[in-house]
């Protein structure tokens, strides 16, 4: 298991965990992060592709408190290693609705990501029902402004994913409309 241990919202150090049971890798990283507890803000502990254990498990404190009707989730953006390439938390009001936001930034860095994970504290969120799927550019279309704002924080990042070429087009052709539509507003 490995235990990445975070610094104003970023995994600042990485140490791996012998432990056959998650009771016990939770407890030495609780250790380990009480040892470094003035370096770090929090840990997560990582089996793959698995969240074992968050803390603290809220959002990070650098972020503002979400609204009555928003909560924050994460994008996890993990390659074929199940690595984690990129994570980046953003508000929204529903399971659903993030997902479909997390599909589309995950298919803007397709060729930097292999597969990606949505989180709502320590809850994994499943694909949503096949009823409620919506194309790329309907989730684009009906959230452009919050999909362009994660891919611009994605590029902005110092993850492997901010390298996307995919990511870099796609912003600039996202931007371009919307910049348009924010003029033609205006007028």
């Amino acid at each position: 298991m490995r235990c990445y241990f975070i610094r104003n919202g970023h995994f600042a150090a990485v140490e791996v965990l012998n432990a056959r049971a998650d009771e016990d890798a939770i407890e030495q990283a609780q250790s380990l992060f009480e040892q470094h507890a003035k370096s770090f803000d929090g840990f997560e502990l990582w089996e793959g592709g698995r969240l074992v254990y968050q803390f603290p498990e809220v959002s990070p404190p650098c972020q503002s408190a979400p609204t009555d009707v928003q909560s924050y989730y994460r994008l996890y953006l993990l390659g074929e290693d199940d690595i984690i390439r990129g994570y980046f938390d953003f508000l929204e009001d529903s399971d659903d609705a993030a997902f479909a936001i997390a599909a589309a930034a995950f298919d803007a860095c397709a060729d930097r990501a292999t597969q990606f994970e949505v989180w709502h504290n320590a809850r994994r969120i499943d694909p949503p029902a096949p009823a409620v799927l919506v194309t790329l550019d309907q989730v684009i279309a009906g959230h452009q402004g919050q999909v362009v704002a994660l891919e611009e924080r994605m590029r902005d990042s110092r993850w492997a994913v901010s390298t996307s070429k995919r990511l870099l087009a796609r912003l600039k052709g996202l931007r371009r409309p919307l910049a348009s539509a924010n003029h033609q507003a205006v007028i």
